[in-house]
């Protein structure tokens, strides 16, 4: 990272750690707004801080988000209204799962996580991203694909590569020709509504 971002990150990381809720040895972070804990942002805060050289926090933060894995392996996405098993939250845990592995290693949660993934392609490279959400969000499988190719090269996973792939062909797949994708914005199979610049 260049020196502003650098400089940004860190403003932000420290602003994190103050609103970080430590217990033990586990801490999360609550949303000042609506008082609930979003699983992604806990994701994110640990890919930031280690991408900017760690911090101590990242133990704590990933050993409450380990806490909270479902037994199929599987994150909830957390909004206010709404709180469901998603295979979209989930890649981004196991991304940060990841990022982390060399120093904060979580093997059983990760290896969970990877199964619940790949359990959510109901066509090929088509992620279910929950229950509730079941058009083919390609943001979606693209970020079940992204953390799969990663899984799979770190571990020299065969299905977690091939799942990736087709991922990636169903992304591309549906590029327009003028460079946009195609974005469905409601929960059931209906046309794409939105033509995004990605």
């Amino acid at each position: 990272m260049d020196g502003r971002l650098t400089s940004l990150v860190s403003r932000i990381t420290e602003a994190v750690r103050e609103t970080a809720i430590i217990d033990g040895d586990t801490a999360y972070i609550r949303d000042p707004v609506f008082g609930i804990v979003r699983n992604r942002v806990h994701a994110e805060v640990v890919k930031a801080m280690i991408r900017a050289g760690g911090d101590p926090l990242v133990d704590l933060i990933l050993n409450y988000v380990t806490g909270c894995q479902s037994p199929d392996g599987s994150w909830n996405e957390v909004h206010v209204n709404y709180n469901q098993p998603s295979a979209l939250i989930t890649a981004f845990i196991g991304d940060a799962l990841l990022e982390a592995t060399d120093k904060y290693p979580h093997e059983e949660a990760l290896m969970r996580a990877r199964d619940s993934v790949a359990a959510a392609e109901v066509r090929p490279g088509y992620f279910l991203k929950s229950a509730q959400y079941t058009a083919d969000h390609l943001n979606v499988d693209a970020s079940c694909g992204a953390f799969l190719a990663r899984y799979a090269e770190q571990y020299d996973d065969g299905a977690a590569q091939a799942a990736a792939v087709r991922a990636a062909e169903n992304v591309v797949r549906h590029q327009r020709d003028d460079g946009t994708y195609p974005y469905a914005v409601d929960r059931g199979t209906y046309p794409y509504t939105f033509d995004l610049p990605c």
